[in-house]
């Protein structure tokens, strides 16, 4: 047997092809004819559940790939001056080759340290202390990957911390979906996926 046939290839799910499930109803609704561009009963239908999901009347924007989605969530937060707080080996920092910060100009990508690819308390209170209020770019989201580029996850109670310790520095959380799903099913958490949480400011 070939070894092309057998090779599984965990880098990202976009090497692998859809899901059965997803391409049989791709098949049942790709009938008829609809109006484009989100103005269609089936986009209607996705955007009111993602309102039951958050039990909120949010917006939803759907977009061509994770690098877009995750740009436009934090530019959604940020000015040309401030900064977004992630691991080093982030999804964010290592894998989007700077689209965040070239789709937003001016925004600035801060690596946190941590173990294991997770950002842990310490070192985040670390970088929000040696902030400076003038001339140094403010910190605006915190960004987190769930499962990490490492293959470590962030336990519910960690993403807590993490985000208490956010809000009270007036930042925005912002997680990334690239392999949510898996941090999902590996925890047993029920979650959301590419979750943001606006804050009151």
């Amino acid at each position: 047997m070939s070894t092309i046939k057998t090779r599984r290839q965990f880098a990202s799910d976009n090497n692998s092809g859809i899901c059965p499930e997803a391409l049989e109803a791709i098949h049942r609704f790709n009938v008829g004819h609809v109006v484009g561009y989100g103005s269609d009963v089936m986009t209607g239908r996705a955007e009111q559940l993602f309102r039951e999901i958050f039990e909120t009347d949010c917006a939803t924007y759907f977009v061509f790939n994770g690098t877009a989605a995750n740009s436009l969530a934090i530019g959604s937060f940020c000015s040309s001056h401030h900064s977004v707080l992630c691991h080093r080996f982030s999804h964010v920092e290592s894998d989007e080759c700077n689209a965040p910060g070239f789709l937003n100009q001016g925004l600035r990508i801060v690596p946190v340290d941590g173990a294991n690819g997770r950002i842990d308390l310490p070192n985040l209170r670390e970088v929000l202390r040696g902030g400076r209020q003038i001339h140094a770019s403010q910190p605006r989201v915190l960004s987190l990957t769930n499962a990490t580029e490492l293959g470590t996850l962030y336990r519910p109670e960690a993403v807590a911390e993490l985000a208490e310790m956010a809000k009270q520095s007036r930042m925005a959380v912002h997680m990334d979906g690239a392999r949510f799903a898996n941090a999902v099913a590996t925890t047993g958490w029920a979650c959301t996926t590419a979750a943001t949480f606006r804050l009151n400011l």
